[in-house]
C-alpha cells in the first residue's frame, strides 16, 4: 500500500516539473541566427573584423557619434598609414575596377567583416562621412560599401552636403552626419561586408569615416507562443485536475 501511494505521488511530482520544464521552453522568446559579432566596436578594438590602413576606435569625445553603445570605428584616408588601391581592393576581394568606377583612388583605408544570411535578412550600419576637402571633380574623396565580390555602392563624397561642422581638436572639418545604410539580401550564402574611405586624386586632402552599429536582422519571424501567465494557467490547471483524479481513485 506504502510502496502504491509512494508510486502515485512520485508520478504526480515528476508530472508537474515536466509541465512547468515544458511552460518554461514555450516562455522563453525566440532567438535569431544571423548576427553579427561586435557591430558596435563596444569591445573597444576591432574584434571580429579586419582592418587595412588607418583605423580607430572612437569614443563620444571625438565630437560625433556614437549612435549606439559608447565606441565606434573611425576610417581615415590619411596618406602615413592608408593603402593604394591595389591594396585595397585585394583586402576586400573586390575588382580594381569596380573601385576605380566610383573615382581615381590613390589610396584609402577600409574594415571588413563576414557573416552568413538567409533570403530577406537585412544589413544595416550607420555612418558619418568627414572631410576637409573641397569640392573638386579630381580630388572627389568618398566613402563606399562593399559585399564581396562587387562594391555596392558609394555612401558619399566631398560634394554631399555637410550640415555642421565638426569640433575643432579633429583632422577634420565637415561632417555630412550620421545616416544608415540599409540592404536586404536576394539569395542565401556567406558575405563579406567591406566599408571604406578612400583619397581620390592626391593625398594632400584627407577624408574619414565613422562607422556603428552594424546590425543583421533576420527575415525569420519566430512562431508565436501562448503569454508566459496563460501557459502556466493552462499547466496548472491540467495538474490540478490530474491530482484531483488520482485522488478520487484513492
Amino acid at each position: 500500500m506504502f510502496s502504491s501511494t509512494f508510486f502515485k505521488h512520485y508520478s504526480l511530482k515528476t508530472g508537474l516539473v515536466s509541465l512547468l520544464g515544458l511552460a518554461s521552453l514555450l516562455c522563453s522568446p525566440g532567438t535569431s541566427s544571423a548576427a553579427i559579432l561586435n557591430g558596435g566596436f563596444e569591445t573597444g578594438d576591432f574584434t571580429n573584423w579586419d582592418t587595412i590602413g588607418q583605423t580607430f576606435i572612437e569614443t563620444a569625445e571625438y565630437g560625433s557619434g556614437p549612435t549606439e553603445g559608447t565606441q565606434q570605428a573611425l576610417l581615415d584616408s590619411f596618406s602615413e598609414q592608408s593603402v593604394d588601391i591595389v591594396q585595397l581592393a585585394d583586402f576586400l576581394n573586390i575588382e580594381v575596377g569596380s573601385l576605380n568606377a566610383l573615382g581615381e583612388v590613390y589610396e584609402g583605408s577600409a574594415i571588413k567583416t563576414s557573416f552568413t544570411v538567409e533570403a530577406g535578412d537585412v544589413l544595416s550600419f550607420d555612418w558619418n562621412f568627414l572631410t576637409d576637402g573641397v569640392q573638386a571633380p579630381l580630388f572627389n574623396d568618398f566613402a563606399f560599401v562593399s559585399l564581396s565580390p562587387t562594391v555596392e555602392r558609394k555612401l558619399a563624397d566631398t560634394f554631399s552636403t555637410f550640415p555642421t561642422a565638426l569640433q575643432d581638436h579633429t583632422v577634420f572639418y565637415d561632417q555630412t552626419g550620421f545616416q544608415t545604410y540599409s540592404y536586404t539580401f536576394q539569395t542565401a550564402g556567406t558575405y563579406s561586408l567591406g566599408i571604406g574611405v578612400v583619397d581620390v586624386g592626391d593625398g594632400a586632402v584627407d577624408s574619414g569615416l565613422l562607422v556603428d552599429n552594424v546590425l543583421l536582422s533576420s527575415s525569420s519571424t519566430p512562431k508565436p507562443v501562448p503569454e508566459p501567465a496563460s501557459v502556466l494557467g493552462v499547466l496548472a490547471f491540467g495538474a490540478f485536475g490530474i491530482g484531483s483524479r488520482r485522488l478520487r481513485q484513492r
